[in-house]
């Protein structure tokens, strides 16, 4: 009778060690597999104002993809680009209505970004050069605590400004002298320390118009806008083997089309971007 006692435990222990690993394997993008070519892009039907002049751009999700943010001139806001948000409670769901955000809101232009747990904003408006961060408790507490960011505003121009999955690195576009904008990293030890001085990346940026970035969960691929290719804004890609060295050259993420302000998922598997005043997703 023991030794079949010693067997049941056993099996409930493999079977608990499986579904731990399972829920792992899930958090970090399903199935864990090589990441392949970007499926065709959809349009998100609730979330956008189809069929108007409304805009919507700049989004940006909580890493469990339940809640995303993003910039729009649609009314019932306080005028110019507000921030709304928009939830829902599987992945597989579509998200509800989106909900304006009066505490991130002003008269001005407002864009912003949603840190992977949620719990920070970061954003700039009106005049650029001057990026704030709200915090939250949780996500259903507003946000509050408003503070300047005067590392990642030193810049002149200085704008959307994205963080990696782990926090640790923060890729921000600004005023280039070629009169476009250009790509520059900011890095730091753990979120409590200081940015670092920020470090262009010579080999991603062009003469043209380069913005938007966004980084994944370690800071070795990011994805961002770009005007290079015949001056229509592309999305595209730049991948570095180790966080000690910059970003390599570019290529272009063709099966996306046209389209610009793209968030990436820390897992790389989803994109969210900006297309004619409406956002689009894939996941792959």
């Amino acid at each position: 009778m023991s030794r079949i006692v010693v067997l049941l435990v056993l099996l409930s222990g493999c079977d608990l060690l499986f579904q731990l690993r399972h829920v792992d394997d899930r958090d970090a993008g399903g199935d864990g597999g090589p990441l392949g070519a970007w499926p065709t892009p959809v349009v998100m039907p609730v979330v956008n104002v189809l069929g108007n002049n409304e805009f919507e751009t700049d989004p940006s999700m909580t890493s469990d993809e339940l809640e995303i943010f993003f910039s729009s001139n649609r009314p019932g806001g306080l005028g110019g680009f507000d921030i709304w948000r928009a939830r829902r409670d599987r992945v597989t769901d579509a998200f509800s209505a989106p909900v304006h955000v009066p505490e991130l809101s002003t008269p001005q232009n407002e864009w912003g970004f949603i840190t992977a747990d949620g719990k920070k904003f970061y954003f700039w408006h009106g005049v650029p050069s001057n990026v704030e961060v709200a915090t939250r408790p949780d996500r259903d507490s507003p946000f509050s605590m408003l503070s300047s960011e005067p590392q990642l505003s030193a810049l002149v121009g200085a704008g959307n400004v994205e963080l990696s999955g782990n926090g640790l690195y923060a890729i921000v576009n600004a005023a280039s002298a070629d009169m476009g904008q250009d790509l520059y990293l900011f890095a730091r030890v753990n979120e409590q320390s200081n940015w670092s001085a920020p470090m262009r990346q010579l080999l991603v940026n062009s003469e043209m118009l380069d913005a938007g970035g966004s980084l994944d969960e370690q800071a070795l691929l990011m994805v961002f806008h770009s005007d290079r290719n015949a001056g229509t804004r592309q999305i595209w890609m730049a991948t570095r083997t180790d966080t000690d060295v910059p970003f390599a050259t570019p290529t272009q993420i063709t099966e996306l089309g046209d389209g610009g302000d793209p968030w990436l998922a820390p897992n790389a598997r989803t994109i969210v971007f900006n297309r004619d005043g409406d956002l689009y997703i894939s996941t792959r």
